[in-house]
């Protein structure tokens, strides 16, 4: 699927259940899309034998293995809409900034092609370029930017996991301060998935396994492995530990977790923390994505002005 399919896909998911029905019913109203009958099949015969949804999911190949430990969480728990309600706001929010990203394009887009189509024609016209060469460089040039456009735009996109088992992003963290954006994006989205799990039933020590587990980043692991090791054996704090081993490390977010810890309160207050935290995260993003949108806009007129402009002034392009 890819990622307005997605979006969709657990939006449907989301509502149904939130409504009342199961997973089956949901499957009998076509929730996913034509392209995907086979994987639908295959859910309603898994689902008939009586498999898991996260099971069922993963072996249709509809969703990713962070994805199959959220709602296998939430199926355990009894807490399937909760998981789904985050998973349909996730992926909605990530297609809403790619279709404005993709509308920010259009422009820089039309004015692109009009480069690449135009700009050869004095030299077809002259007959130093063959139709075929005029054809294969248009068609090469075409090609370059459709994958170019897939490669650093739409693929990362559909890619893209949860903040707190995305690799790119936890390697980020090497080389930013406690207060950068990145840190704060993978800390918030760190300790939503550790409350989700907490209110799930685990305990703080089965939690971090479970990230432990879930993540492909072996540094990541081998931190988890010191915290686990740290809480089971001296009875450390959470916010001791994981602000020991270099997890997190924003200042704010090791306060409000240490204080709500001390007060007992780390399920609720750590929901709203997180809820007001990430609708901060998230203008900041909206606004440098409009920042980087419009570089690439800028960047693609100067280069299409500095090559049709001294085309127009050379005259026409029939001689």
């Amino acid at each position: 699927m890819n990622l307005q399919e997605r979006a969709s896909f657990y939006q449907k998911l989301h509502t149904g259940i939130k409504s009342g029905l199961t997973v089956q019913q949901i499957l009998d109203a076509w929730v996913l899309s034509e392209a995907s009958t086979s994987a639908q099949d295959s859910l309603k015969n898994d689902l008939g034998k009586g498999s898991s949804v996260a099971r069922a999911f993963t072996q249709a190949g509809l969703i990713t293995a962070w994805e199959s430990e959220l709602i296998n969480i939430g199926e355990t728990s009894g807490r399937l809409e909760s998981v789904l309600e985050r998973l349909d706001t996730y992926c909605s929010a990530k297609a809403i900034i790619f279709t404005q990203i993709k509308s920010r394009l259009v422009y820089p887009f039309l004015i692109l092609l009009f480069a690449v189509v135009v700009l050869p024609l004095p030299a077809l016209f002259a007959g130093s370029l063959s139709s075929l060469g005029y054809a294969l460089q248009v068609g090469i040039s075409l090609l370059v930017i459709r994958l170019l456009f897939r490669s650093l735009l739409v693929k990362p996109f559909e890619r893209a996991e949860i903040g707190v088992f995305n690799s790119w992003l936890i390697r980020s963290q090497r080389f930013v301060s406690d207060n950068n954006l990145l840190r704060l994006m993978f800390e918030i989205s760190y300790l939503g998935f550790l409350t989700l799990c907490l209110e799930s039933g685990m305990d703080v020590v089965n939690a971090l396994k479970l990230m432990q587990r879930c993540c492909k980043n072996k540094k990541f692991q081998q931190q988890h492995a010191l915290v686990i090791s740290k809480i089971s054996k001296s009875g450390a704090s959470l916010s001791e530990s994981l602000h020991q081993y270099d997890i997190l490390k924003n200042h704010e977010v090791i306060s409000f977790l240490a204080s709500s810890e001390h007060s007992g309160t780390l399920h609720s207050a750590l929901r709203e923390f997180i809820e007001r935290k990430s609708q901060e995260v998230d203008v900041r993003v909206r606004y440098l994505m409009g920042k980087l949108s419009s570089l690439v806009y800028l960047c693609v007129m100067v280069y299409a002005v500095s090559k049709i402009l001294p085309l127009m002034m050379s005259g026409p392009l029939i001689p």
